[in-house]
């Protein structure tokens, strides 16, 4: 698990509160890898991607600063995998920044100055799945792209990535082949052929399928991000998404030992291929429905799977042991090495 993106302010209470407005509101400023201005404007910048390796600083008042960007790329020289501390990413981030055009407060400053923050109005959260091979993935996402869905409606697919809520202002998944990103030609995507063991890299990322939630201001607030547990939150939104038939993922099995004895029944009737309609009112099946698309991620109202799902189709089960590959030894970058600023 990760943090794959994040946008936060820091402000100064003490700049504010005696009228000192020490940075230029009108400067916009992106940095590359290495330290380098690329670019100073006047006008308003919006990065490429979570695919992205530059940090984009600004002031909107003259007390803040903004800063938006992946940090673990932007340090690291790829986001296969990394840290998920959002608040110490923001200061590593910060402290790049301070050494390659000044800025972002010292300890003393920010201290002496009363800044607060980071406030965040956006942080990608992902994990990633490893498959035993990259055609095995790209089925499943297939599959998943045809049967699952949220509460944003069914899901949306572009270019083999699979999104639900890509336009929602609150929160979305999306998920895709990790391998495949690497590889594109997109501007930004590929792994830079001068990277450092970019062959292990490649190698690491085939099959494996990413889960990148991003959430935006509207849900962070309700989120104390100094005090959150990553994979709770993680796991809370993707629970959102009914799998349908990969309901063996979300560990099904578990939450039916919980479920009412009727509801019991009906699932395992639609199991064995009978059709619940005909055995109900239409209200009863119509809440038994609701209850267990809410419970265990199962929808009664489509065709029960086969007995020989899992033999047709070994894509639809997923081993909890595929969760969270372990990163390439050597090549990762340990954050708890750099200096905090406070």
């Amino acid at each position: 698990m990760q943090v794959d993106w994040i946008s936060a302010f820091c402000e100064s209470r003490g700049f504010e509160a005696c009228g000192y407005r020490p940075y230029d509101t009108g400067r916009v400023l992106l940095l590359t890898p290495g330290g380098e201005l690329e670019r100073q404007s006047s006008r308003a910048v919006t990065l490429e991607g979570s695919y992205d390796n530059r940090l984009l600083v600004q002031s909107r008042t003259g007390c803040d600063l903004y800063v938006s960007g992946n940090p673990v790329k932007f340090i690291q020289g790829h986001n296969l995998y990394g840290p998920c501390d959002p608040v110490g990413l923001f200061f590593d981030a910060g402290w790049e920044i301070r050494k390659a055009v000044g800025l972002f407060p010292s300890a003393a400053t920010w201290q002496g100055n009363d800044f607060v923050g980071p406030r965040f109005t956006r942080i990608d959260l992902t994990r990633s799945y490893r498959f035993p091979t990259a055609a095995i993935a790209r089925a499943w996402l297939r599959d998943c792209g045809g049967t699952a869905r949220s509460r944003h409606g069914g899901a949306l697919i572009a270019d083999g990535t699979i999104y639900f809520g890509k336009t929602s202002e609150r929160w979305t998944l999306k998920l895709y082949h990790k391998g495949d990103e690497l590889l594109a030609r997109k501007k930004g995507h590929r792994l830079p052929d001068e990277l450092p063991q970019r062959e292990k890299l490649l190698e690491w990322a085939t099959g494996v399928v990413r889960f990148e939630l991003t959430l935006r201001s509207k849900e962070l607030e309700k989120i104390d991000v100094r005090q959150w547990q990553p994979l709770q939150v993680w796991q809370a939104y993707f629970d959102k998404v009914t799998w349908n038939q990969n309901a063996r993922m979300l560990e099904a099995d578990m939450f039916e030992v919980e479920l009412p004895r009727k509801l019991r029944m009906t699932l395992e009737l639609w199991r064995a291929g009978t059709d619940p309609r005909s055995l109900m009112g239409r209200n009863t099946f119509y809440f038994h429905r609701r209850e267990l698309l809410k419970a265990v991620g199962v929808d009664i109202a489509s065709p029960p799977p086969k007995k020989t799902a899992a033999a047709e189709a070994p894509a639809l089960v997923l081993d909890p042991k595929g969760w969270d590959p372990e990163p390439l030894e050597g090549y990762v970058w340990d954050p708890e090495g750099q200096r905090r600023l406070v």
